[in-house]
């Protein structure tokens, strides 16, 4: 019926408009939910390979398994029910989305602030605990979508927004 109605023009029906805007809502809640247990998957496996590198130094099989770890949208796809990379870049397009790597980093800045904001881990940790393999990496992508660098942003969400630096007048 939805075809058929796309075919001659007609507009879809308030049930068919709703059931889209269900779909899309469960599609993107799933979706972050499966990110955001792969970033913590990930932390975990790194943590443990930190700590083998630590104990025996870095070998070239322990620097294959970080990068290995790296989360990618072949990883993300896997996770959605073995769907492609494809197919997920198609989705989260059809529902205007993003691509699948900013969605991914969208995420993880998301989770990098909420680290930054509740916890004292130092920024180069937080980047770690966010799924990026460098601080340098983290800090440019942070500050790009947040328009400060992550020290400022915690300094200033601690603070809060009524705040002021200036000391009260004598």
């Amino acid at each position: 019926m939805k075809r058929s109605r796309q075919l001659n023009g007609e507009a879809p029906s308030v049930n068919e408009i709703l059931d889209a805007l269900h779909g899309h809502e469960l599609f993107k809640t799933r979706i972050t939910r499966e990110i955001k247990q792969a970033i913590k998957q990930r932390w975990e496996v790194v943590t443990v390979i930190r700590g083998q590198a630590k104990a025996k130094g870095w070998t070239p099989k322990l620097k294959q398994q970080q990068r290995q770890a790296r989360l990618t949208v072949h990883r993300i796809a896997a996770l959605m029910d073995n769907m492609s990379p494809a197919t997920l870049s198609r989705r989260l397009d059809e529902y205007n989305m993003g691509s699948p790597g900013d969605f991914i980093a969208g995420i993880q800045i998301e989770e990098a602030g909420r680290l930054l904001i509740s916890t004292q881990l130092p920024v180069s940790e937080v980047g770690q605990r966010a799924g990026y393999s460098d601080a340098k990496s983290f800090s440019r992508r942070f500050q790009k979508v947040t328009g400060k660098p992550p020290s400022q942003f915690r300094k200033e969400a601690r603070r809060g927004p009524n705040r002021r630096d200036a000391t009260p007048p004598a």
